[in-house]
């Protein structure tokens, strides 16, 4: 190479392609490492390469572009990757690209260079190489351990690891994610109600209700359930639809649960209560003023239907979940997903936000 290419290739002057083949004939050749030793200023040359190199689009993970490149990965890894180069020309292209430039030459097995130059051209390949893998992809600002694997957020707001999502659907992750906040429906308002006034004192209920209370189910026939009276001989469940009038009362039961045994309308809200009938021969409604009446709502079968095609992240399930107000199911998506990621704080504050807001009602 000429002086005059030489300060080119420093200066990033040359085409992507070009610049990539100047940097494969400086690793073999001693005399133009000599010229680059002398002119070298590495710092420099990192930053002029990283803006080069800015463009590229990350669609391959790092770490499985190196080990590709390297011969690292299994079997069926492979295959994945060679089914999506043979659709995305881009990373086919980083990927040809890097595997020239970092792969072995037959010289380079032969080739000792005196160490003087080794230092020099060793830390311009290593820079290049640098720049090249890392500004494929953008920094993670989040990051979560899923039953998929890894689930990430980079700075750019793209999404990693999620699966398949609408583009609603997937604004919503994002903005859960890059907010840490779990952002409630306007139902949610609605369902959890206000309590009541009480003049006096009320006395401590003997059982409160389990669910589902303040939340949406996906169920047309959903069980209802609450915790034991130890005075109880039966209880008896009375049902009403909010938008129709409509009341159910079963007969006495003897058990702690039951599932409606009709099905409900979707998009309808519905309300209930239990009457436990206790040994001495009092009643016992739950629940009683001065707490808000319990409330569930039938999903809309549009958002059902959607909701059925979601892949089996936990963290996209739960986001989901809790904008669809189907809370119950959110707190167990979350509730898993810890503990295959116990240390994420992201995981902890989004549980806990759940679960604040379902202790308010």
């Amino acid at each position: 190479m000429t002086d005059a290419k030489i300060d080119e290739f420093l200066r990033r002057e040359l085409e992507s392609s070009r610049l990539l083949e100047c940097a494969d004939h400086i690793a073999e050749c001693e005399t133009c490492r000599g010229k680059l030793a002398s002119r070298q200023d590495l710092a420099a040359a990192k930053s002029l390469i990283e803006h080069d190199l800015s463009p590229f689009v990350e669609h391959i993970p790092e770490d499985d572009v190196q080990k590709y490149v390297s011969g690292q990965l299994n079997l069926a890894r492979i295959r994945e990757i060679d089914g999506h180069l043979v659709k995305c020309a881009q990373c086919a292209e980083e990927v040809r690209d890097l595997r020239n430039f970092v792969g072995e030459m037959p010289s380079a097995r032969t080739f000792f260079p005196p160490r003087r130059f080794l230092v020099v051209a060793s830390a311009t390949v290593i820079l290049v190489v640098i720049a090249f893998l890392s500004l494929r992809r953008p920094r993670e600002v989040v990051v979560v351990n899923d039953v998929t694997g890894r689930v990430s957020l980079d700075e750019r707001g793209a999404l990693h690891g999620i699966g398949s999502l609408a583009a609603d659907q997937q604004q919503i992750v994002r903005q859960a994610l890059a907010q840490q906040k779990l952002s409630l429906p306007a139902s949610f308002r609605e369902l959890r109600g206000e309590p009541g006034m009480l003049m006096g004192t009320a006395e401590p209920a003997p059982f409160h209700l389990e669910g589902p209370v303040a939340t949406a189910v996906r169920s047309t026939r959903p069980t209802l359930s609450w915790n034991s009276d130890p005075e109880s001989v039966g209880y008896r469940v009375t049902l009403r639809d909010q938008n129709t009038g409509q009341t159910l009362t079963t007969l006495l039961l003897d058990t702690a649960s039951w599932t409606v045994s009709s099905d409900l309308e979707r998009a309808h809200i519905y309300v209930w209560q239990v009457v436990s009938s206790r040994k001495n021969g009092a009643e016992v409604i739950i629940p009683a003023p001065p707490a808000a009446p319990a409330k569930f709502m039938v999903l809309d079968a549009a958002t059902n239907d959607r909701l059925q095609q979601l892949p089996p992240s936990h963290l996209v399930r739960s986001v989901l979940y809790v904008d669809a107000g189907l809370l119950d199911d959110a707190n167990r998506e979350l509730t898993e997903l810890q503990k295959l990621d116990p240390q994420s704080a992201l995981v902890r504050n989004l549980l806990n936000q759940l679960q604040q807001a379902r202790a308010d009602e």
